[in-house]
């Protein structure tokens, strides 16, 4: 799996499958999930409000995008709770997304990294516990990894831990410890 970081426009971003998430007690919808939602008339925020799409942790929703973006397709995630969203809670979206793109047999794919409103999450942290859940998919065939971060400064420091389209892991027991805490 070649691992990369992107920050810019959502217009720009190229990638066969597009995750978006959301929380299901934030509204409106957050980063590029709000974004995809305005691009496409609030089709999310319509599904929210009829109650066919919640934002339960591990909930999954596919969007095909028409071609209004460089991303052939969009996968909703849902995060669950954002007052008890910790890092396994990625750990588990990245398990669900890894059986999408199996389903999909999709090559590229890139991810956004959210952190829920009201608290700090470490973003590499989250990386490598996103990436933590997809080595667990023993049968995962190998495809490009995005993740995607708005913040420019956040995004120039992950880009650090990637040499070689390889993830650089940090301190193998950061994110035991953080589990944990």
């Amino acid at each position: 799996m070649r691992v990369g970081i992107f920050s810019g426009k959502l217009t720009k971003l190229h990638a066969e499958v597009l995750v978006v998430s959301c929380f299901e007690d934030v509204r409106p919808l957050r980063g590029l999930a709000g974004e995809v939602d305005w691009l496409y008339g609030g089709i999310f925020s319509n599904l929210l409000m009829q109650g066919k799409v919640t934002g339960r942790l591990g909930e999954i929703l596919l969007l095909a995008t028409q071609q209004k973006m460089q991303a052939s397709k969009v996968i909703l995630a849902g995060l669950g709770s954002s007052g008890s969203y910790e890092y396994t809670d990625f750990r588990l979206i990245a398990k669900k997304i890894a059986e999408a793109m199996m389903g999909l047999q999709a090559r590229e794919c890139a991810v956004e990294l959210l952190a829920p409103p009201t608290r700090s999450l470490d973003p590499t942290l989250l990386m490598e516990s996103f990436l933590k859940g997809m080595e667990e998919m023993k049968k995962l065939e190998p495809f490009d990894l995005t993740f995607v971060v708005k913040d420019g400064e956040k995004a120039r420091a992950l880009q650090q831990r990637i040499k070689n389209g390889s993830y650089v892991w940090s301190n193998p027991y950061s994110l035991a410890r953080s589990e944990h805490d």
